[in-house]
């Protein structure tokens, strides 16, 4: 068991949506502690200087001692939900342990059965091909996923095409642009994806995965790839079959893959079809490397160093200062 209590903290030095608040207020299951106009300044200096609190909403994770044992259990929650209780940082440790480095890059990790409620049943028919795929371009989006349903029917599997658009993005495409057979993960829900992403990248870094396991570690390489592309708004695609190891690419990656699939359907039917994919990938992408930026909030501590999951480089860093939700 376990309580969740919400401290509001605002700038007090502008007025902030009082209705907003009350309206928050009222669809929060947990206690609130004060009104924001009420949380004292000393509180909030603490908050800041001990908490390393910034903008973003953290959660700090304590015992019934008083005693932190995670300075912000956020990322921890959106990847393994109530698994992760008491929500310490060497629960977080533990789990992550649990995970192959290097074939945990899978559909489950990056879906939940709130963003899609068919999800188990996907994972454990293994001749359904699940192709998940985003960005804005509604012209690739039309060639693509010809090219993936031609591919997929000639291989024999049973295909389930997911939409889930841009990164951070208000609007986007919608269920009226797309094709009837494509299930689009709205706006509403489709923000979970991303965190969870995001989320992943996070707890990698704080435990330090970005510098030390960068050469081993599957699962932070094609997270880094998926939030990069879908940062940016590019197309980008993630192919999974079962309880494998998805396949992940760029837009023009993926799409020359399905558009040349006569080329590699050689003992690649049924159950061996997102082994053809990867195989495939693996020669075609040979000495090709895009650039990779990466967007990411600070969430307490300033992130550390990252590495390329393409070229092994260490990746520079910049600050970018934002006044407003894109």
């Amino acid at each position: 068991m376990y309580e969740i209590v919400w401290l509001p903290i605002i700038d007090l030095s502008m007025s902030y949506d009082v209705k907003r608040f009350w309206e928050l207020k009222q669809l929060m299951k947990w206690s609130v502690a004060v009104e924001p106009t009420r949380v004292e300044a000393d509180v909030v200096e603490f908050v800041k200087k001990e908490w390393h609190f910034i903008r973003q909403a953290i959660a700090v994770s304590m015992t019934s001692a008083g005693e932190v044992v995670c300075q912000n259990a956020l990322p921890m929650l959106w990847t393994w939900g109530n698994t992760a209780f008491p929500f310490s940082d060497k629960t977080e440790q533990i789990l992550w342990n649990s995970v192959d480095e290097r074939h945990g890059w899978k559909l489950d990790l990056v879906l939940d059965d709130f963003i899609v409620p068919e999800l188990r049943s996907w994972i454990e028919n293994r001749t359904t091909f699940v192709c998940l795929f985003g960005g804005g371009d509604i012209s690739w989006i039309q060639e693509f996923t010809e090219k993936v349903k031609y591919a997929a029917y000639a291989a024999g599997v049973t295909l389930k095409l997911v939409f889930v658009g841009k990164n951070k993005a208000k609007l986007g495409l919608s269920k009226t642009d797309l094709s009837r057979d494509i299930k689009v993960i709205e706006s509403e829900i489709r923000w979970r994806f991303w965190t969870k992403l995001e989320s992943i990248l996070h707890a990698k870094i704080r435990h330090g995965k970005t510098t030390t396991a960068y050469k081993t570690d599957v699962v932070i390489h094609e997270a880094l790839k998926v939030v990069g592309h879908g940062g940016k708004g590019e197309s980008w695609a993630v192919f999974s079959m079962g309880p494998d190891p998805m396949v992940t690419t760029d837009g023009e990656t993926g799409l020359t893959i399905m558009s040349n699939y006569l080329n590699w359907r050689q003992d690649t039917t049924g159950l061996r079809f997102l082994e053809g994919v990867k195989h495939y990938k693996e020669v075609i992408s040979r000495d090709v490397h895009g650039c990779i930026k990466v967007h990411l909030p600070v969430l307490g501590r300033v992130p550390g160093i990252m590495v390329c999951p393409d070229c092994s480089k260490v990746m520079d860093m910049f600050y970018t200062y934002r006044c407003c939700d894109e």
